[in-house]
């Protein structure tokens, strides 16, 4: 028996209080028919050195290492029923230090497979190669970074979100991460300086100030587009990541549960607004659809720098009365 075992991936670290959660989220490949997986071994190992500071995972999981740069989690028992199918989402919590960290991050997958029959017959197997991963470990925020500052924040959402099952989904996060992620870099943004908020199938993200941004707006919508053309190339229509993007400039001043100031709110609005929503489903042509600020189209978009044309991008007004908002827009959906 020589089963696809798995697949691996990590997700971008979160930080909560003085802690940043690393999550690796498997999915395991389909067992020979016949057979059952009972128990999966997963090893992680952090260079240079990190000791995690805690390890979680789904129930009746076991955990080792704590304390520890190479650490793991042993799900299901060798006496055990076999194990769900579903995808599963395991996290290694790790200090967080005044500076930011690259990590690398090594994983390995062991299973064992039962088969039922006169004689119960037990197979092991490990993954012929680790996966290995990159990992950006945020710093702890300083006083400094509780004061206003003006910051230049977007927030992106997946198209139709819930025609996913939940393995799906899992996915369809990831690759929206990975997206955003890459649309950074290409703009040429420090990702360590980077402030994110995810909601499931959304990312909020607040970039650092003193930005150029002649060529980060340019290069992020540029960014956007290459990422998702990367991401699609092998994916069918059911799978195939349609991103909703909407950007703004403005003052931020971080709070208790979140930050404070009118563009985070006109961001979110501009992503939610039925002329965002309505043209991208309108072209099933695309990947993408942007919707930019007043303030970044007069500052930044209309004067053409790096290749942008002014007239790809549609004036609107965006009023969404329910939630007390009105203001002008321009749309960008790429021809």
């Amino acid at each position: 028996m020589t089963p696809n075992l798995a697949t691996v991936a990590c997700l971008p670290v979160t930080v909560a209080d003085d802690t940043a959660a690393l999550s690796v989220v498997l999915t395991p490949g389909p067992p020979e028919p016949g057979w059952h997986r009972i128990v999966t071994h997963v090893r992680g190992q952090l260079s240079p050195s990190v000791p995690v500071a805690d390890l979680s995972g789904p129930s009746l999981s076991a955990v080792a290492g704590i304390g520890e740069s190479t650490f793991g989690w042993t799900l299901g028992r060798f006496d055990g029923p076999a194990l769900p199918t579903e995808a599963v989402a395991l996290q290694a919590f790790l200090p967080i230090e005044s500076s930011p960290r690259e990590l690398d991050l090594t994983v390995r997958v062991d299973m064992s497979f039962a088969r039922k029959g006169l004689r119960r017959r037990i197979d092991h197997h490990r993954a012929p190669a680790p996966w290995r991963f990159r990992v950006v470990v945020p710093s702890r925020r300083s006083a400094a970074a509780d004061k206003p500052r003006v910051r230049l924040c977007l927030a992106a959402d997946i198209e139709r979100y819930s025609r996913f099952g939940n393995p799906e989904a899992m996915l369809a996060q990831e690759r929206l991460l990975i997206v955003m992620r890459r649309a950074r870099a290409h703009a040429g943004v420090d990702e360590s300086a980077v402030l994110t908020e995810g909601a499931g199938d959304s990312q909020f993200a607040i970039l650092p100030e003193g930005l150029d941004e002649t060529r980060v707006v340019p290069l992020l919508i540029e960014g956007l587009a290459q990422a998702l053309r990367d991401v699609n190339r092998d994916l069918d229509d059911h799978h195939r990541l349609r991103i909703r993007m909407a950007m703004d400039r403005g003052l931020l001043t971080p709070s208790v549960n979140g930050w404070v100031g009118s563009s985070t709110i006109a961001v979110h609005r501009l992503l939610d607004s039925p002329a965002l929503r309505t043209a991208l489903a309108a072209d099933r042509g695309v990947d993408h659809a942007v919707m930019v600020s007043r303030t970044l189209f007069q500052d930044v978009i209309r004067h053409g720098y790096h290749g942008l044309t002014p007239g790809a991008f549609a004036e609107m007004d965006v009023d969404i009365p329910g939630k007390g908002f009105s203001e002008r827009a321009w749309l960008h959906v790429p021809r």
